[in-house]
């Protein structure tokens, strides 16, 4: 009986002390746990509300990341350069005959009658801007589309750009690059609209097709 008297005897003073002590140090513990739970939450874009932290799950999972661009455009980074490659040099215009000028039997590139026409009416419109580019032997390497309007107009000379530079491999790999690199280009609708209509408004000395879109397009 006394025994178990004197184990339900309050403590003493310094008994208390190291209780109370114990019970702050247990609050800080928590405070802090707590305190670095909710930092890392808002690092991590998590919301607070939680159940409690075994159930550390946000309620709405993130979306994932939608990349403009495909992962394998990503793959060599484009680093600026302060000149062109040494193996290119300065780009000369020259008049040949239209004759002289052949097209290459390996053309993977179609064009229809009606491409062909409507760059012929933009040649005739604003002039052949875009030399033909061609190798050694006067054979196309890019602009065959060029070289039917320029037949379609009867022309006797055409601009050209001699690739001399390229080897035979570059030359055909530039043929395909010339091609594919310009079909993953866009159109901002809402300029081209601003751009025609300011064209329509004004007196103009060429058909507003030579643009090369269509009546029903504009």
């Amino acid at each position: 009986m006394r025994k178990r008297r004197a184990q339900q005897q309050p403590l003493d003073s310094k008994g208390t002390r190291e209780q109370s002590a114990a019970d702050t140090a247990a609050k800080a513990i928590d405070h802090g746990f707590s305190a670095q739970i909710a930092v890392a939450g808002r690092r991590a874009k998590i919301s607070p509300d939680y159940a409690n932290i075994d159930n550390a799950i946000p309620r709405t999972q993130p979306k994932p990341r939608s990349w403009s661009k495909p992962l394998s455009s990503l793959r060599r980074p484009i680093r600026p350069i302060k000149s062109v490659p040494r193996t290119t040099r300065r780009s000369v215009v020259e008049y040949v005959p239209l004759a002289s000028i052949l097209p290459n039997p390996i053309n993977p590139r179609t064009h229809s009658r009606q491409q062909i026409e409507a760059l012929a009416h933009s040649i005739e419109a604003f002039g052949f801007n875009a030399p033909i580019l061609v190798d050694g032997e006067n054979r196309v390497v890019a602009g065959h589309a060029r070289l039917e309007a320029a037949r379609l107009l009867g022309l006797q000379e055409v601009p050209v750009i001699r690739l001399e530079h390229l080897t035979e491999a570059q030359a055909k790999a530039y043929m395909l690059a010339d091609n594919k690199l310009t079909d993953r280009s866009g159109w901002d609708d809402a300029k081209v609209a601003i751009v025609l209509k300011g064209l329509s408004e004004m007196a103009l000395e060429f058909e507003i097709e030579a643009t090369g879109f269509e009546t029903a397009e504009i």
